[in-house]
């Protein structure tokens, strides 16, 4: 007999001694995507439903294009948000989507206007299949208000850990280590053990918390684990990143029989953040988060029991956590994700240095004044199961073995303090530029979103603010384009009195 290997979600590694065969490889297509049911069920996308294509809404050229540094001010926004709330209008979706910012790079706190401007890279959207906004060109996911609402009123008022979980059912876990497939000589047997091990399972519960479940917040959080639980089992593969179901078989032919079960789940992964001297604005660094994993243990009623912290990361983890910069363009879920990591670190931070309570008289925290809105909540998730081929090895007794891999975890969001990095001093001079720099409702909106200028390091382009170029204040503006500093701003290179030779050999240094 052949040895069969099943994963089904969320994720563990059950393995029991059995017999069965296969002739075939598992796994799924290149493309994911997540559904959530007007019922709640959380689904793998269907076929049909991964070729539809996007819409591509028509834009004003200034949102259109890209611009590496765009800066949004929050009590700007928060008031063209209110005009239309109280006059019954829906929030313009310029405005509901931040003028297409596509991450937080730099915070800055304005504390003689009572604001809080977030920047960073934003451009033109479209709308994917499954209504998710994303950038034309970065493919990552736009930012939205209600998400930021969300993260301020959630450490505003202390909710609690902001966290999701999709777990299997402890009868289904009892249920399935008394399953016998039989032989399997086919596609069409695979996919029959297939329904039975689903069947077997049954739908796994979904879990939020910190943050209301019917949010748009909770909703992400869930199809984010959702989805990185589809490329754990192979059914989203993408080159570099490997499979948990081929990894565990490696360790059992390599002799681990106890292989026990493993859950995974994302945590933050901050660096201290940058700071100018007068600690008016900061710059987020580090890759933002990570996968962690731990081995744990299943008893025959279904019960799980930790190992522990002594868990070493297995490859799967690893592997994801490495590729995350390139699995959130190709995955905007995940960019998605990542956002929503970044607006809790922004309202930890605020609260941090008194500033949260700047936006207590805008809607943004002001749950009479805008509600939450309200999404179809995430309540169900259908299980998983693929399956893949190995060559046969016999185990210790001489018996073949069959193992069923399900798989378990979610997303954490612990942000208690924030760290600085002062070990420089001043971590970028030019900062203290846009600190100092009066931001108003009636802010200029700068336009240089012309200049398509490249892509910055992650830790974000440094940021310039040029005299005698701006433009005259208009009226209800509350974003605005920034020029990345270049070495030598124009105006430097005018007064500089040395020669432009020299000025050249600096410039190629």
């Amino acid at each position: 007999m052949r040895r069969v290997v099943w994963t089904v979600a969320s994720f563990c590694l059950l393995m029991i001694s059995d017999t069965a065969s296969a002739q075939f490889g598992g796994g799924g297509g290149q493309l994911g995507g997540v559904r959530i049911d007007k019922s709640g069920l959380l689904r793998a996308a269907t076929s049909a439903e991964k070729k539809e294509r996007s819409s591509v809404p028509e834009l004003p050229e200034d949102l259109a294009a890209h611009t590496d540094l765009r800066q949004v001010s929050l009590r700007a926004v928060a008031h063209e948000a209110s005009k239309h709330l109280k006059a019954g209008k829906p929030i313009p979706k310029e405005c509901a989507l931040l003028a297409g910012l596509a991450s937080v790079e730099y915070i800055i706190l304005d504390e003689k206007n009572k604001d809080v401007r977030l920047a960073g890279p934003a451009e033109g959207w479209e709308v994917t299949p499954e209504g998710r906004e994303v950038g034309r060109r970065s493919r990552r996911a736009t930012i939205h208000l209600e998400d930021v609402a969300t993260a301020l009123r959630s450490v505003k008022q202390n909710w609690g850990e902001i966290m999701c979980s999709i777990d299997p059912r402890r009868d289904g876990l009892a249920a399935i280590q008394k399953v016998s497939l039989g032989p399997l000589s086919g596609k069409k047997d695979a996919d029959k053990g297939k329904e039975t091990v689903r069947k077997t399972l049954g739908r796994q519960s979904v879990r939020t918390g910190g943050v209301p479940d019917d949010s748009r917040f909770a909703r992400v959080m869930v199809e984010a684990d959702y989805m990185m639980k589809q490329m754990a089992i192979g059914e989203v593969v993408v080159k570099g990143v490997s499979n948990h179901l081929d990894a565990v078989m490696i360790r059992h032919q390599n002799g681990e029989e106890s292989v026990g079960l493993a859950r995974w789940w994302f945590v933050s992964d901050y660096a201290p953040l940058g700071v100018n001297s007068s600690r008016t604005v900061f710059r987020i660094q580090g890759p933002h988060l990570k996968l962690l994993n731990e081995e744990m243990l299943l008893t025959r009623d279904g019960s799980r029991i930790g190992k522990g912290d002594d868990s070493k990361p297995d490859q799967f983890s690893q592997d994801f956590t490495a590729a995350f910069p390139d699995l959130e363009t190709k995955f905007p879920s995940f960019s998605d994700l990542r956002n929503l990591y970044d607006l809790v670190l922004v309202a930890t931070l605020l609260d941090q240095e008194g500033a949260l309570d700047w936006l207590s008289d805008t809607v943004l925290l002001d749950e009479e004044a805008w509600p939450s809105p309200s999404h179809v909540v995430p309540r169900e998730a259908e299980a998983l199961a693929a399956l893949s081929f190995h060559r046969p090895t016999k185990s210790a007794d001489g018996r073949r073995s069959q193992m069923y891999s399900v798989a378990y975890g979610g997303v954490s969001m612990r942000l208690s303090k924030i760290q600085f990095d002062t070990s420089k001093g001043i971590i970028d001079p030019k900062l203290d530029k846009l600190g100092d720099r009066e931001a108003t409702g009636d802010s200029p909106k700068e336009s240089v979103a012309k200049a398509d200028v490249s892509k910055g390091k992650s830790t974000g382009p440094a940021l310039s603010i040029e005299s005698g170029k701006e433009q005259t204040s208009k009226k209800g503006s509350w974003w605005e384009d920034l020029k990345p500093a270049e070495k030598d701003s124009p105006a430097e290179e005018k007064s500089s009195e040395e020669p432009a030779e020299k000025e050249s050999s600096t410039e190629n240094k």
